[in-house]
């Protein structure tokens, strides 16, 4: 899993706030999931080093998924 860190710097009355977003994309339609509450995390099956993550649309069509590191492919 890739993840995208994108930082906010707000100067409010002389306080430095930094926020931090990490964001999640559904391996298999790139669909944004920081706002979705139902997806799933696993380790690759084959190489167990990458991160898939998919959306509840992807796993309930069985959408073909690709480790991005070892290339494995699952349903």
């Amino acid at each position: 899993m890739k993840i995208k860190l994108q930082v906010n710097l707000v100067n409010y009355k002389k306080i430095i706030f930094i926020y931090v977003l990490i964001v999640m994309k559904c391996v298999s339609c790139h669909i944004n999931l920081v706002s979705e509450d139902k997806f799933t995390r696993f380790p690759c099956p084959s190489c167990m080093e990458e991160e898939i993550v998919r959306c509840i649309k992807c796993r309930r069509r069985n959408s073909e998924y690709a480790c991005t590191k070892c290339g494995f492919k699952g349903p």
